[in-house]
Parts: structure tokens; sequence; C-alpha cells
């Protein structure tokens, strides 16, 4: 793809809004429109703070629709940033966050930068200074939203904000892998079991919904009072079956997994 231009700034970003913001992740078009948004992180990087001003202002003048794909770009340089193990990736989704500049629900933002920083602290990238370089390119105005100030603020804090502390801290270095999602899945499938797929009544991919859940919770509260608790309301109010008995050993085994991977 040719490098784009800042004299070619304002057209690229209002064709942006012809591209599909909700493409699934695979396809022809998800592909297209995050090499498109690379394109524009890339330029953002390269020119002066007056350009970049006037970059978040041709995104901030265009639809919601450029919002929407901003947001979403930054779990798209997390699965760069994961897959190649490059710094470069937490750049461009930084960027991507400094060009929407916290102008839809910051909350929002608050997940895609966690996820971001966690996807890329899971192969061995330390975030801190791509926060820091980022936040010194982004805008010192406030925001629509008085609860978070500037985004110069916001990603210069990120680190030392409740969310961070509550949702992201917890989680560095463990990741829902490959590995991990099937041993989680393996415990209730094999072991835990209320729907009786061992009897054959059910397939096992009927577990697999609930295997986040799970995740979450050995991540963020593990004890097995919590575990225990979350599996016999699944179960109740889910499945509407009664807990079986192997709870407390399907309990044990979740307990043992290890949770963290070799980001070598």
């Amino acid at each position: 793809m040719p490098k784009l231009e800042f004299s070619d700034a304002a057209n690229f970003i209002s064709a942006l809004k012809s591209q599909s913001t909700f493409a699934s992740r695979g396809t022809k078009a998800y592909t297209d429109l995050h090499e498109l948004l690379d394109n524009l992180c890339v330029l953002y990087l390269s020119v002066p703070d007056e350009q970049r001003a006037q970059i978040r202002n041709l995104a901030a003048q265009s639809s919601p629709t450029i919002g929407n794909q901003l947001l979403g770009h930054i779990g798209w340089s997390g699965e760069q940033a994961r897959s190649s193990k490059d710094g470069e990736w937490v750049r461009r989704g930084l960027a991507a966050a400094s060009i929407e500049d916290n102008r839809s629900d910051y909350r929002d933002m608050f997940r895609a930068l966690g996820g971001l920083y966690l996807a890329a602290s899971s192969v061995g990238i330390d975030c801190s200074r791509y926060f820091q370089e980022a936040a010194e390119l982004s805008s010192a105005q406030h925001g629509r939203s008085p609860l978070v100030g500037s985004m110069r603020a916001f990603l210069a804090k990120f680190e030392q904000s409740a969310y961070f502390n509550s949702d992201v801290r917890p989680r560095i270095g463990k990741y829902l892998s490959p590995r991990v999602r099937t041993e989680i899945l393996n415990v209730l499938a094999d072991i835990w079991d209320p729907l009786e797929v061992r009897n054959g009544k059910h397939s096992r991919n009927e577990y697999a919904s609930y295997v986040d859940d799970v995740y979450e919770l050995l991540v963020k509260d593990p004890t097995d009072a919590r575990i225990t608790n979350h599996l016999c309301q699944t179960a109740r109010q889910r499945m509407e079956m009664e807990p079986p008995p192997s709870t407390s050993r399907a309990v044990r085994t979740l307990q043992a997994i290890n949770l963290s991977e070799d980001p070598a």
C-alpha cells in the first residue's frame, strides 16, 4: 500500500466511512480496513504536533463510524504485537487511541487499551514507555467527559487508573491461550459436567461458552468459594441443572491450571 501523505489525510479519513466497521476477523474486508487505519496511524506518528491536531479534528468531524474503527484498530494492533513480538505495533495502536481522543465512551477506550496492554505484555513487551510516548503526542485539551480529562492525561496515567489495577494488572503474564482454553474446557466437560457429556447427552462444545467467564474469575478472584459459587450459579441459572458432586474436584483442578504463558 502506498505511503499516506498528510495532504491526502482529509480525503483518506472521509473514505474510511465506506469501510465496514464490524467485518468479521479473517475476512478481506477486516484486513483491508485495518491496513488502511494502520496507514493513518503511521502518518500520525510521523508528522508534527500541528498536523497531528488536524488529523484528530478531521476524525472528530467525520462520522462516529471512524471512532468505532479506531477503537477496533487498537485491538487489531494488539493482535499484531502478540504475533510479531514487536513493540512498534503498540505505538500504532496507541496512535489510534490518540486520534480517537476519547470522543466516544471512555469505558470502551479503557477496555481497548487494556486488551492492547495485555496482548503486548503476554509476549514480553514493556508497554510503559509507549504509553508515555503516546501521551506526549496526544491532545492536552479536555475531552467530552470531565471524568477523564485530556487524552494526554488519560494515557499518561493509564497504569495508575482504577481500571488498570482491577482489570489489567492482575492479568499481566496471564493470557487465555489455546492451551489454557483447552484445559479449562477439559475440566468443565470431563470433571464438572452437569450436562452429562460423558454419557453422550450433549456435546463437549456445550461448555465452550462458559470458558471465558471461568478464566476471568481465575485471574481476578481465584478463591475456592468464589469459583464454587460461580459454577453452582452457572449450573442452576444458565443450564437449569443441579451442581454435580464433582464441583469441588473441578474447583481444585481449575485452581491448578498454570495461567501464565512463556513469552519465548
